[in-house]
């Protein structure tokens, strides 16, 4: 009790730290945003002469990352003009330009779900090709990081997951294996083990093992197939 005590007294002040600095920088960029948005020259010109333009969440995205998402064009071109840097990479690999095509693709992953249903099938095969077809010419360093935003998401996750396996994205078997080790349960792993990869059924396996499940085959073949719509 004593040296559980002693470990709380020692960390928690620590964790209190790092969620304000946290905190503190977010607000920072967002300050640094918003002056773009609202064409607060003043502002920029002061973040641009103590070099503070290109300060990052702890994401590694700066205001210029998240113009570029939210499609803002004045504050990309503002943060352009004051000196934000375009080559800036995030903790996901990924610049500010790369942000426009991630939620581009996050907006895609969000309407092809609403085609399936929990188990797999397609609602409306017709409407849904077109949007697969895109995710599928999506390159792996957007679709991958768009996939684990998503997964992050409650709603329709066995879905997003399902969607994952059928496009079939190179690179993106580990952050799959990850996801249903943070999130699986039965029915999801039970969609790996039988979508046709042999890297997927293993982590279905390590997953019951380790929850103490038994994981089936499907008869009469998958409805959830690797890299098949």
């Amino acid at each position: 009790m004593i040296a559980v005590l002693v470990v709380l007294v020692v960390l928690l002040p620590i964790l209190i730290y790092g969620a304000g600095r946290a905190g503190w920088r977010q607000r920072s960029v967002n300050r640094i945003l918003s002056a773009a948005e609202t064409d607060d020259m003043e502002l920029l010109g002061n973040s641009m002469r103590k070099k503070t333009v290109n300060r990052t969440t702890v994401q590694g995205d700066s205001a210029l990352h998240l113009a570029y998402y939210a499609n803002e064009r004045n504050a990309i071109e503002n943060l352009r003009a004051y000196g934000a840097d375009e080559h800036l990479r995030n903790k996901l690999g990924l610049t500010p330009r790369d942000m426009a095509a991630l939620a581009v693709t996050e907006s895609q992953l969000q309407q092809c779900i609403r085609y399936l249903d929990r188990d797999g099938y397609w609602r409306s095969s017709k409407e849904a090709y077109g949007v697969y077809l895109q995710l599928r010419e999506t390159p792996p360093r957007i679709f991958n990081p768009a996939v684990v935003r998503e997964v992050l998401e409650a709603c329709h996750r066995r879905e997003l997951l399902i969607l994952a396996i059928k496009v079939g994205k190179t690179g993106s078997q580990e952050k799959l294996a990850e996801a249903l080790d943070a999130f699986g349960n039965k029915p999801m792993a039970e969609d790996y083990l039988n979508a046709g990869s042999p890297f997927l059924r293993e982590a279905a396996q390590r997953w019951a093992q380790s929850h103490n499940y038994r994981i089936f085959t499907t008869p009469g073949g998958p409805r959830v197939v690797w890299g098949q719509f």
